[in-house]
């Protein structure tokens, strides 16, 4: 007995096979970088990339991650960035498109930026005459000027807040003026800041002269 249906068979196997195409499959991989700076262009680890809540990953030593986003192509997706903290996060995400590129290109690279909240910069001081002075921040001593009156200080203060510094003169009484003062609002990078002061010695009056005792010669 012959089965009319069994020259069908190969067709059916056939159309069970998965279909092939060069059309990329819509839940295929889209892989992209993230580099990470700070606000002086050093790479920067440990900033934490997400997904609508998902960590996907944070970055390196070398202030990179690399990561695979999933979706139709076409798509766009939304990536907060979140900064290691002492670092001010970006306000808005990171938008990466799905596209399927080309056969050996490079994945694409997005880069963000964090800001140090808190910054170190050298106060460079020059005080004519004020040879040996403490210099004050805070109300501590922080350095002291040297034998030209100049002196190098390290200071760290939040970006954009008011720093005082000041020489102290209090062992000089000869001085003027007394404990000058120097407030600026600290900068957005790390830089140098000067302090220039003009210092004048009060010299002593000189000693009056007794006068002479005795009959004055004609």
């Amino acid at each position: 007995m012959k089965f009319p249906y069994a020259r069908l068979l190969p067709f059916v196997l056939a159309a069970c096979e998965p279909a092939t195409s060069d059309t990329p499959d819509a839940a295929a991989a889209y892989p992209l970088q993230i580099a990470a700076q700070t606000d002086v262009d050093e790479p920067l680890a440990g900033v934490r990339v997400a997904r609508q809540g998902v960590v996907l990953g944070s970055t390196d030593p070398s202030g990179r991650v690399s990561i695979a986003l999933t979706g139709d192509e076409g798509d766009r997706v939304a990536l907060d960035i979140t900064c290691p903290d002492g670092f001010l996060s970006p306000s808005e995400p990171v938008v990466a498109g799905l596209r399927h590129l080309g056969p050996g290109s490079p994945a694409p690279t997005f880069e963000v930026a964090c800001i140090a909240l808190v910054h170190s910069f050298v106060v460079g001081v020059h005080a004519e005459y004020g040879t040996h002075l403490p210099v004050l921040h805070l109300g501590k001593p922080v350095g002291h000027t040297d034998a030209l009156g100049v002196a190098h200080v390290l200071v760290r203060a939040p970006r954009q807040a008011q720093v005082s510094l000041t020489l102290d003169t209090s062992g000089r009484p000869d001085l003027r003026p007394q404990n000058p003062t120097l407030t600026f609002v600290a900068p957005d990078r790390d830089e140098l800041v000067l302090f220039e002061q003009e210092l004048v010695e009060l010299k002593a009056p000189a000693p009056r002269r007794a006068p002479p005792r005795g009959p004055v010669p004609l």
